[in-house]
This record gives C-alpha cells, structure tokens and sequence, in this order.
C-alpha cells in the first residue's frame, strides 16, 4: 500500500511537471511579445495603471473595438479607457472593475457592455490571461470568489485553460492587423457581407442565457452605489443583418436595467451602420468605433454628465 502511495505520489508529480513545461513551451511566443511590448493584454493592463481616467469601460471585444476614448472623450471632456477583454463576463467586469477602483480613486463614470455573452459560460484562457495583470490579492481573490473550484483548477493545471488555444508552433494563424490606444482596438478589417449573409440564413440564433450571473450585474450596481460611481450599461451595435434578429438580448437586458434602476442605452441609429463599418458580424471596425463612440458620447453628456 506503502508503494503504491508513492508511486501515485510519483506520478501526479511527473504530470503537473510535464503540465508546466507544456505551459511554459507554449508562452514562449507571449513571453517574447511581451519583452516587445507587443502582447494585447500586456498592452492594456500597462496602459491602464499608467493612465489617470475618471471614466472606465468593460465588457468584452464588442466594447473595445465599438468604443474609441479619443473619440468619446473629445465630446465629453471626460479622461476614459477601455478595459474590455476579450470575452469578458460579468463575472470579470466585476473584479475588474473593483481592480480599477482601487488602482484610481478618481474613477467616477463606469461603462459596462452587455450582451447575451456577458451572462454565459466563462472563457478561462482569456480570463486567467487577464487575471495575470492584477496583483496577487485581487487575482487570487478573482480566481477563488470569481472563478471557484474549476478557475483554480484552470489555474493550477496550464493544459486546461489552453483547451481550444493550443498552437505547437506557438503561430496565430490570424494575426492581428490593427492597434491598441488607451485599451481601443483599431480594427481596420471589413466584413465580407457575402459570405456572412449565406452562414447567417443557415444558421439558428443562440438564446439560451445563464441567469446565475444575473447576480454578478447586482453585484457592479453595488460596488458603483458604495463607491458612488455613476454606472451605466450599454449594448453596442451588430452588423445590420444581425442586430434586429437580436431583439430579445435588448429586451432581457433592459427589463434588468430598470429592475436596478440603473441607465441603459443601446440607442445606437442601426441605419446609420453599413457594412463598411464592421469587422465582422458583431464587431466594429475604425468607422463603425467613430459612430458608436459618438452615439455614446453624446448621450452620455446630455443625460449623465448635465442632465437637465
């Protein structure tokens, strides 16, 4: 029994060895685009501690590539950066929004994007990527509250989060063609309506919505109540073809909004949209972000920053 013990002992610790070496063969290419200052997430959590905002967004990429603070903040005189991550739950928006409180004090406008996304599963690669960016306290307390027993798990066995990510030549095979300002993402792709109009006829929308992470949007409505920030949800624009078979996301998450009585605006004019303002289906690109950002902006002065 003795033996066995040992060697099971033996075995696990071969295999949380070779789990590491994977990891660490794998983050090759991150390490060599960070020591290049060319990693995304490097980009936006080093920018955003270097910043001084009293405005910050979140949610995940249909916010940093819809809403461009130069533009925003050029109609509202306000200081703004955008720390959408890519597939960013309400369980991130959350602890990252507590982070960046507690990096800058002066926060007081929060912005935070919805979508039917935001309420489903969690992608824990991105997650834990962008967890790696806080300090210890508010990471493992993200990892432990936010993520539970299975983020820990992620965490603790590199092969998992990488499910779906795993490259061996450490390649994307596409490769980001724009640049990050003050956490935008400049995308200058435009979608190709052709091809996306023959997957959208063939395809069935997705409308399932996990409503345990309704509590996570109470919880940002309380953080912003105890550190009297202004917070208000939005819901950015899709490729025309797409945004009104998506209705019932709009109605879901405004029922939400007037139950918290927190604003909600999503008033983005869809016919002032074509398809040369979008990346891809749910994306803007640099034309489409100028649009949303102003849509944005001006009605964030009229009825937040001087409402009558």
């Amino acid at each position: 029994m003795k033996r066995f013990l040992q060697n099971t002992l033996i075995f696990f610790l071969l295999l949380f060895t070779l789990f590491f070496v994977l990891q660490y063969i794998q983050e090759i290419p991150k390490r060599k685009k960070i020591a290049q200052k060319t990693e995304k997430n490097y980009i936006k959590w080093t920018g955003f501690k270097k910043a001084s905002p009293n405005t910050v967004f979140l949610g995940s990429s249909k916010m940093y590539c819809s809403i461009n603070p130069l533009v925003f903040d050029s109609i509202t005189s306000l200081h703004s950066y955008n720390l959408a991550t890519a597939s960013q739950s309400l369980i991130e928006s959350y602890y990252f929004l507590d982070y960046a409180i507690t990096q800058h004090p002066e926060i007081k406008y929060a912005v935070v994007g919805l979508s039917q996304s935001a309420f489903n599963e969690i992608d824990y690669y991105h997650a834990l990527a962008n967890a790696e960016y806080l300090d210890k306290k508010n990471k493992w307390n993200f990892i432990m509250n936010g993520l539970g027993l299975k983020g820990i798990c992620f965490q603790l066995i590199p092969f998992l989060k990488y499910q779906g990510y795993i490259d061996l030549l450490g390649k994307k095979k596409n490769a980001e063609k724009g640049r990050w300002e003050n956490g935008y993402y400049r995308d200058s792709k435009i979608i190709d309506s052709l091809k996306f109009d023959n997957e959208l006829s063939n395809s069935n929308i997705d409308t399932k919505i996990n409503l345990e992470r309704i509590k996570y949007m109470s919880k940002i409505v309380e953080l912003c109540k105890e550190k009297n920030i202004v917070l208000v949800f939005t819901r950015t624009p899709l490729y025309p073809k797409l945004h009104h078979s998506m209705d019932f996301e709009i109605a879901f998450i405004d029922s939400l909004c007037k139950g918290y009585q927190t604003p909600f605006f999503h008033d983005y004019p869809i016919s002032s949209y074509n398809k040369a303002d979008f990346s891809n289906q749910v994306h803007n690109n640099i034309t489409g972000a100028v649009k949303s950002s102003t849509f944005l902006a001006n009605w964030f002065v009229k009825n937040i920053v001087n409402p009558n």
